[in-house]
Order: C-alpha cells, then sequence, then structure tokens
C-alpha cells in the first residue's frame, strides 16, 4: 500500500513541532508511504493530495 501523509505541527515550540529526526524515523518505519511535513500557509495544497493528515492549529485567544 501506498499513501501520502501530511504533517503540519507548526509551533515556535520546539517540543511541539516536528523534527527532521521525526521526518526521518516515520520515513524509515514506513518506506511505503510518502511522509511530508508542510507549514501552515501550505496545507490547503498538500490537503488535496494527503491520504491521512496528522496536525492541529491553535490560535491566540
Amino acid at each position: 500500500m501506498t499513501g501520502k501523509v501530511v504533517i503540519a505541527l507548526n509551533s515556535p515550540h520546539s517540543f511541539w513541532a516536528i523534527s527532521s529526526e521525526h521526518l526521518y524515523w516515520l520515513r524509515e518505519a514506513f518506506p511505503d508511504l510518502d511522509v511530508c511535513a508542510v507549514a501552515d500557509d501550505q496545507l490547503p495544497v498538500a490537503l488535496a493530495e494527503a491520504d491521512v493528515y496528522f496536525g492541529w492549529r491553535l490560535e491566540a485567544g
């Protein structure tokens, strides 16, 4: 099975953001999947091609 996983874990705090090490591990663990991280402004286009989305968006309130 192949598919595209879009991850949008963007934060100014590194502990809430996806790191390059996390992406490496996911790509190694799931070689049949296209795993990519996107910025918030890229998300609408990326979602159109995604089979799986993992992320959040928190607004300051």
